[in-house]
């Protein structure tokens, strides 16, 4: 709570309510609390608190590791521009294969054998998240069979939808200032400090483009 008669920073005031458990967009909240006379402006940074406000609880942080920053989010609240954007970039046939892209591994194939080394991967995005959640990066081929035959069977016992969400939860996304950001609504609140449903078109693109490089 804070109580009536005191001043606060307002950019403090909306770093803290972006990471909070709210039912509005930030800057809507911010009006509406002008408009009913709650808080007032005394210059460009900073408010009046005109009547005591019990202020929302921070977002839990569902990240075990150390220094890491992670809200899951269920699939009615990511917007479709991401998950079609995030299909389009890493495995526009993923509606269609059972786990793995057999067009796809033909030509990464091929394409490692021209090089006589590992060049392509044709991992689909079900492959990516068996790696994630259970392999390492390592390039061997005892890695790469372990990571089908985990594919096949979270399609197996997983629908599309949940492995999408899964996924946009999981995928790393950066690091800002030593902090590791997993997740779509984590790096959403970060780089654009919006949940991923107040989101523009443009900035949904943005996000998705930044996970062929995160870092």
């Amino acid at each position: 709570i804070i109580e009536d008669g005191s001043f606060i920073k307002k950019s403090d005031f909306l770093n803290y309510l972006v990471f909070t458990k709210r039912n509005e967009p930030v800057n809507e909240m911010v009006n509406n609390l002008l408009a009913e006379d709650k808080i007032e402006k005394k210059n460009y940074n900073k408010l009046n608190i005109k009547k005591s406000l019990e202020l929302p609880n921070f977002l839990g942080n569902d990240c075990k590791r150390y220094r890491c920053l992670q809200y899951k989010s269920e699939f009615e609240a990511i917007p479709s521009t991401i998950w079609k954007g995030l299909i389009g970039i890493e495995d526009n046939r993923f509606l269609e294969h059972d786990g793995v892209d057999h067009l796809s591994i033909l030509r990464a194939f091929v394409a490692d054998l021209k090089a006589m080394k590992l060049v392509q991967g044709g991992s689909t995005l079900t492959m990516q998240l068996a790696k994630n959640l259970f392999l390492t990066t390592e390039k061997k081929l005892e890695r790469k069979l372990r990571e089908v035959i985990y594919a096949f069977y979270i399609e197996y016992k997983i629908p599309k939808e949940e492995i999408l969400t899964t996924y946009l939860n999981e995928v790393f996304w950066g690091v800002i200032q030593g902090v590791y950001i997993k997740g779509v609504k984590s790096a959403s609140l970060i780089y654009f400090e919006k949940s991923p449903e107040e989101l523009t078109d443009f900035e949904a693109a943005m996000l998705i483009g930044m996970l062929k490089g995160p870092y």
